[in-house]
């Protein structure tokens, strides 16, 4: 029997089908160094012809398999990795959202962040106050499960009113943001435990 090398064509003996037999029988497997193939025989006589097929080696499939899948689970874990605001772009949120309800003559007493120390917008609070001066002033408050501000607006005369801005309800893959609503206020209430710097007593 002659044997060609792998992928080309080889010759073997004749087998006990008849030349008019179309029917394809299988030879025993034969081994290449480009993998396992396994060689067919065609006719009968001089003309017979073997050709060689060979299957697709396992190996480069198994890395092409592997990779898909790592990029499956690498999109998987982004999809469900949630957006985290930093502290300075919380900030610069609730002053953005709060710039269109602070009135263009009014003293800007500050902003006061939840545990930092009041003393410099109170003392322009007072002063304004004493001056009859609008102002307002922009305070944190404590939230259960979300960021609360509060914006004292004193409009002179002992008109006062506040905007109270709450994070509840931000979508977490977004910007962060923040609902608002207004209400009426029958004078300050200045430091309490908790509270904003500069909050409302209702009326």
């Amino acid at each position: 029997m002659a044997r060609a090398t792998a992928g080309t064509i080889a010759l073997q003996h004749c087998h006990p089908h008849s030349p008019h037999d179309m029917n394809n029988s299988p030879l025993p497997p034969v081994v290449s160094k480009e993998g396992y193939g396994c060689l067919w025989f065609f006719g009968c006589g001089k003309t017979s012809l073997g050709v060689m097929f060979h299957t697709v080696p396992l190996l480069p499939i198994s890395l092409i398999l592997c990779s898909l899948g790592f990029v499956l689970a690498l999109a998987t874990l982004g999809s469900q990795m949630k957006y985290r605001p930093t502290h300075a772009e919380w900030l610069k949120a609730i002053e953005k959202a709060a710039a269109p309800h602070t009135p263009a003559k009014a003293r800007a007493c500050g902003t006061v962040e939840l545990g930092a120390n009041p003393e410099k917008s109170l003392k322009c609070v007072t002063a304004a106050m004493g001056e009859g001066h609008p102002f307002w002033v922009l305070s944190q408050g404590q939230g259960e499960d979300s960021i609360v501000w509060a914006l004292f607006i004193s409009e002179g005369a002992d008109r006062y009113r506040s905007v109270e801005f709450d994070s509840y309800g931000w979508v977490d893959r977004g910007s962060p943001s923040f609902t608002w609503y207004a209400i009426s206020c029958a004078s300050p209430r200045i430091a309490q435990p908790g509270e904003p710097a500069v909050w409302c007593n209702r009326r």
